[in-house]
């Protein structure tokens, strides 16, 4: 299984919502945002295909994300010694 960490911010030259961490070794290779942004920049043609799944991609990870968050504000706030959330 592949997966590109970052995909979604270094494409559109945004900074991350969210720190990533693996559940297990992880192994691969990386790219600067920038040598990222040129190849998209002089490969057209693959940059459309790709944006389009990142941006798929993004939006279906953020709102599990978002959901996730929810739940566990949700938990903590049944705690008895929750005091808010600054």
């Amino acid at each position: 299984m592949s997966n590109i960490v970052f995909e979604y911010p270094a494409t559109f030259n945004l900074r991350s919502q969210w720190a990533y961490k693996t559940k297990s070794v992880c192994f691969g290779y990386s790219i600067r945002r920038g040598e990222w942004q040129n190849l998209l920049a002089t490969n057209e043609s693959i940059s459309e295909q790709l944006t389009a799944q990142i941006e798929t991609r993004y939006e279906s990870l953020h709102n599990r994300l978002i959901t996730i968050k929810k739940l566990h504000i949700k938990k903590l706030m049944k705690r008895a010694d929750f005091q808010g959330i600054t």
